[in-house]
């Protein structure tokens, strides 16, 4: 059953954004309840568990919400499909990724090297200080040696954001501003800013509207959930498991500190990561029109 079938695609924009703020401040209050009844909220398994639900209640939940309540289909809705055809997409999408690493690491030197107006100094040192708490945060949950704490960063760090972060900003989001702008490459460009200022850190804004424009382009051209949820946890999982080499002394590079690589290979793993997406998601007509 389609709810609210003839509602515009603006006003269901607004809607799933405020479902999105009212499922964090519930996400949150769980959390101070916890912390209120005595969870000690700041051990490193308490943090994990709590980032996990806060994935689950802010995400996923105004997503399917908002799926159940305009749509009526929230099983289809996402688009999660499975045929061999899509998982060799994924597969395709993930070397994509890999090789956007050193771009990514490039776009986050940059961004990190802004600077507000001196009359923002202060406002500058607090969104600084937040972000480094953040980073310190995640650093705590991933510096762990044991294999058992491996697995369940892959899973909660890794794989949940992926399908809950795709679920939310791409199969919601960027489906209905594509509706409402019918435009997809607009709607793509505004989810994947709405994606990056989701995360709070200016100073690395960048990078993550530069991750969210592509796995809004693969959404688009692939049509399926899949890829992009397994694009995202590749994305993840390569930090995940840079920590876990690092806390056992199995790599020297502190993965908490960008990797400035030469400019002539982040050209090279560009064009290589363009040239992929290229051949494997622009459809043929496509590519015959542009030659």
């Amino acid at each position: 059953m389609q709810f609210f079938k003839s509602t515009k695609p603006f006003v269901q924009v607004i809607v799933l954004l405020l479902l999105w703020l009212m499922m964090t401040i519930v996400a949150s209050g769980i959390v101070a309840v916890a912390s209120a009844m005595g969870v000690d909220v700041k051990t490193s398994d308490t943090l994990l568990w709590l980032q996990l639900l806060s994935q689950l209640v802010g995400f996923v939940l105004p997503a399917v919400l908002f799926a159940w309540l305009f749509y009526g289909d929230e099983r289809n809705y996402f688009h999660f499909r499975f045929s061999s055809s899509y998982w060799g997409k994924a597969l395709v999408t993930a070397v994509v990724f890999l090789l956007l690493v050193p771009a990514i690491e490039w776009l986050t030197i940059w961004n990190d090297g802004w600077h507000l107006p001196e009359s923002m100094a202060s406002l500058e040192t607090t969104m600084r200080d937040m972000g480094k708490m953040s980073e310190q945060v995640i650093a705590s949950l991933l510096m762990q040696s044991d294999v058992w704490h491996l697995v369940c960063n892959l899973v909660v760090i890794a794989l949940c954001p992926a399908i809950c972060e795709e679920l939310f900003f791409r199969g919601a989001l960027q489906q209905v501003l594509a509706r409402g702008l019918r435009s997809p490459h607009w709607a793509i460009i505004i989810a994947a800013a709405i994606f990056s200022l989701a995360h709070f850190d200016m100073f690395a804004f960048v990078p993550r509207f530069a991750m969210g424009v592509v796995l809004g382009y693969c959404y688009y051209l692939s049509g399926s959930m899949i890829v992009n949820v397994c694009a995202h946890f590749v994305n993840n999982a390569v930090i995940v498991v840079l920590y876990y080499l690092y806390s056992n002394g199995l790599v020297s590079m502190d993965p908490s500190v960008p990797n400035a690589m030469p400019l002539y290979l982040v050209a090279l793993t560009l064009l290589a990561a363009a040239a992929l997406f290229y051949i494997y998601f622009i459809p043929k007509q496509g590519r015959e029109a542009n030659e």
